[in-house]
Formats: C-alpha cells, structure tokens, sequence
C-alpha cells in the first residue's frame, strides 16, 4: 500500500493545511500567500480520498471532481481576493493584500458564492464516488475501503456543512 499510496501526498497536505496559517503573518508576502492557500487542503483532500487506496484517480468522471476542486480552491479564490481590500476582514489590522486590484464587494461576494456552491458540488461528488465505490467493491476491498470511506466521508460531510453555514445569512 505504500508503493501506491505515497507518502509525499499525506506530507504534501500537512503542508497545505498549515499554509493558511501564514494568514497570521506581519508581511505582506506570507499573509497574502496564506490567503491564496486557504481552500487548498479541502482540494487536497478531495484528491487524497479519491486516489486511495492505489494512488491514482480511476475515471475522468474523478480526474474532473479533483480538477474542479483545485481550480476552485487556487483559481476562484485568487481572483476573489483581487477584489477584496483585507481592512474589510473583521477585526484586522491585516499587512496588504498583494493581489488586490479593485474595491468591489460585489465581484467578490458573487466570487465568494460561486467558490461556496463549486465547494459544495466536490464535496457531494466525492461522497457520491466513496458510496459507489462501496457499492461496486467486493467484501475484502470494502474491509480496505473503510476507514478512508469513515474519514473521508465524515470530513467531506463537514466541509459540506461548514460551507452550507456559510452561506446562510446572520441573524
């Protein structure tokens, strides 16, 4: 399982998930790094629960939720930010945004909008691909199946969650 599920991948994402905390730096250059990479790890783990347990992704159906999940999380996000002046982030005496070229909310909150909903489709097709998967394998690939179909269904249902709560207005 290690030969085909490498190593460098689960490295790879611990990296991800700690970029975002670059957001709490005094520079401009690392807060704005960490600001780019806040959706990356959910694209990582979308990735990572498809590719187990052999290391790749099995169909262009998967080639496409994984493209679509980093599009959104580096693409989406990065133009998002070009319209968004981080004093607008509540409560920060933030460094500057490098990528930002023009206030306009709107552009942003539609931005924002379109990378909850693109978010919200992942998810559900990676846990629409773990309940197939389950489904279509046989009694000893479901024992190896398990845990990333636990794990990974319970993080993406989470992550559906958080993005669904984000989305609905304050009262």
């Amino acid at each position: 399982l290690a030969e085909r599920y490498p190593v460098q991948r689960v490295i790879a994402a611990g990296f991800a998930l700690f970029a975002g905390t670059l957001i709490q730096a005094a520079s401009s250059v690392p807060f704005t790094l960490g600001l780019v990479s806040l959706g990356i790890p959910a694209a990582v783990l979308a990735h990572l629960v498809l590719v187990f347990p052999d290391g790749r992704l099995h169909s262009s159906w998967e080639r496409l939720i994984v493209g679509a999940a980093y599009f959104n999380a580096v693409v989406v996000q990065v133009v998002m930010l070009m319209f968004m002046p981080v004093g607008q982030v509540g409560g920060c005496p933030c460094p500057q945004n490098l990528l930002f070229a023009r206030d306009d909310m709107t552009v942003h909150m539609r931005l924002m909008s379109i990378e909850r909903y693109a978010g919200l489709a992942v998810a559900a097709a990676v846990a629409l691909v773990l309940v197939l998967r389950w489904r279509l394998a046989s009694p000893p690939l479901r024992r190896v199946l398990f845990p990333i179909l636990v794990s990974g269904g319970v993080a993406t249902a989470l992550l559906g969650a958080t993005l669904i709560a984000s989305s609905l207005p304050y009262t």
